[in-house]
């Protein structure tokens, strides 16, 4: 409008100048000067929305009770190896946000052969190693050769795998099984990727600890029990992330001085706390505590194959779980973050009802077991377990202690560094030895979990013998395309199992984890899959 009556003013102007060319000037007095316009005052600038969404640059430091000596190699990788290795390794397919589906990584998609004797899997192009060298389908072959050189039960099917071209890869398998695509997919720790060039150039010892892979972020620097630096990847393939610029794991001697360091601003987070800096967090705007879904569990295994162990007597394995007071214990001493559980297949009860009979809290019970079974008294037994458990299960196991005392078992609490637990763990226990093992768990797939923890060719729970007609369920459940009839394979799997007790499942083990709020958009479970992605993470300034 401002400019429309500005125009009018200037043609008005012009038009006067014209006609009084045109006639005769008559002398007149001289008119005052008329006063300067008056110069219009600046319009206020309008108001503009305060910036959001992602920023770029910052630094997010997480305190760690351990660190791993070995994050690097994947077929190498081991329990709470991958939280470290998920940051600068990648895999060609990860689980999708919807139970049975999966997302594209390093592969754009995938495709299985019509008689379902390989699957080919299409990869994305103009990916670089953090080396500088090429990713592609002969990367892809080399480490998934290695893996099933190593042994990982994942790869028991595959017998060969061919580059058809620079970008395309085929798996050939010996039989198609309904849970293939989820052996390289999420939480399968050994289809990570590395560069063969730098394994080759280096040697494995190297590898083990600098993970040269694809991710979004690559390792700056790495001191053995101290702290892992993982720097931005500039080159990453995924246009326009990540957004912080460096991330900074730092070991934390104990809970004590994690809680001042994160209150003083030392430290931004932590990935695992224990259940009681958790309950003291949990009202305080200052932090985020994320508490997972509880896929993993807890056990107690043992030495099932060695008839000179108490445990080889299904009996004794009878009275270890009713010895235990589960309810209690989580109860009064997880500050309510466990549930108890009493089945095999962890996470089987969310998929349905197997029909099995809980062993609950019954030392009377337990007692007249081991009674039965000769062996009223138990003495010189080790509970071996991680130290890092000792923060958030510290009291629990010393309560089991208690428990296994009041029915005639001794027994002495072992921590056990966790370089070392790692190692133990993949080897049967010691006499009448126990030990505290983590056991994953998904009412989503649960059939996965029998093949990761509880086949013949798993790597997990060495001391267990699998009850008669367990392999052959398997078997048939490997050939089911139907999943409603996997998982009626799957129930009658947790009776046998149960009926056996290969372990004694104590209770869930939910991951709880503390950020400051300023940092957004940390996914702590994509696709129900417990490991942190942080390649969308970004800092509130």
């Amino acid at each position: 409008m401002k400019k429309i009556l500005l125009i009018s003013l200037v043609f008005v102007l012009m038009c006067g100048i014209g006609l009084s060319s045109c006639a005769e000037p008559e002398p007149t007095a001289p008119e005052p000067a008329a006063p300067a316009p008056a110069t219009p005052e600046p319009a206020a600038p309008e108001p503009t929305a305060p910036e959001t969404g992602p920023k770029y640059g910052g630094v997010i430091k997480l305190g760690s009770m351990a660190l791993s000596a070995s994050f690097g190699v994947p077929w190498n990788l081991r329990h709470g190896d991958r939280t470290s290795s998920f940051l600068p390794l990648e895999l060609l397919v990860r689980r999708g946000q919807e139970p049975g589906t999966y997302e594209g990584r390093l592969a754009e998609s995938w495709e299985l052969a019509p008689d379902k004797s390989y699957y080919t899997f299409y990869l994305r192009q103009g990916v670089k190693f953090h080396d500088g060298t090429d990713f592609n389908a002969e990367a892809v072959k080399w480490n998934f050769e290695m893996a099933k050189a190593a042994g990982r039960p994942q790869f028991a099917n595959v017998t060969s795998i061919d580059v058809i071209d620079t970008h395309t890869v085929r798996i050939n398998i010996s039989q198609w099984n309904s849970e293939f695509m989820h052996n390289f997919a999420s939480d399968t720790d050994c289809a990570l990727i590395i560069s063969p060039a730098s394994y080759e150039k280096n040697g494995e010892e190297w590898a083990n600890t600098h993970p040269v892979g694809t991710g979004p972020y690559m390792l700056k620097e790495y001191k053995q029990d101290q702290y892992i630096y993982l720097e931005k990847n500039p080159d990453y393939w995924e246009e326009g992330i990540p957004y912080i610029d460096e991330i900074q794991i730092l070991v934390v001697p104990d809970m004590v001085t994690f809680m001042a360091a994160l209150k003083a601003g030392d430290l931004d987070g932590m990935w695992i706390i224990d259940f009681l800096t958790a309950s003291q967090l949990e009202d305080d705007d200052r932090f985020n505590v994320w508490v997972s879904f509880g896929n993993l569990g807890t056990s107690l295994s043992y030495n099932m194959k060695d008839p000179a162990s108490v445990w080889s007597d299904k009996k004794m394995r009878e009275a270890l779980e009713y010895a235990i007071d589960k309810e209690k214990i989580c109860r009064a001493l997880t500050y309510g973050y466990c549930e108890p559980t009493y089945e095999i297949i962890r996470g089987i009860h969310g998929a349905g009802d197997p029909g099995t009979v809980p062993r609950e809290y019954d030392p009377e019970k337990a007692k007249q077991l081991m009674a039965e079974a000769g062996h009223p008294q138990v003495s010189g037994v080790n509970l071996e377990f991680s130290i890092t458990d000792k923060n958030s299960y510290g009291d629990a196991y010393l309560a089991i202690q208690e428990n296994f005392a009041a029915v005639g078992i001794e027994v002495e609490l072992k921590p056990v560094e966790p370089a070392a637990f790692n190692e133990s763990s993949f080897r049967p226990t010691e006499g009448n030895d126990l030990r505290i093992e983590t056991v994953r768990g998904d009412p989503l797939f649960p059939f996965v979990r029998v093949m990761e923890d509880l086949s013949e060719d798993t790597i997990y729970f060495p001391g267990a013998v699998r009850p008669e007609g367990f392999e052959d369920l398997i078997d048939q459940a490997l050939g089911t395309e139907d999943p409603e009839q996997v998982l009626d394979l799957c129930m009658q799997m947790e009776r046998l199992a149960y009926g056996e007790i290969m372990y004694v499942s104590l209770w869930s083990r939910p991951i709880v984890t503390v950020m400051k709020s300023e940092i957004q958009d940390v996914d702590y479970s994509y696709g129900e899959v417990p490991y942190p992605y942080f390649e969308r993470a970004w800092l509130e300034k």
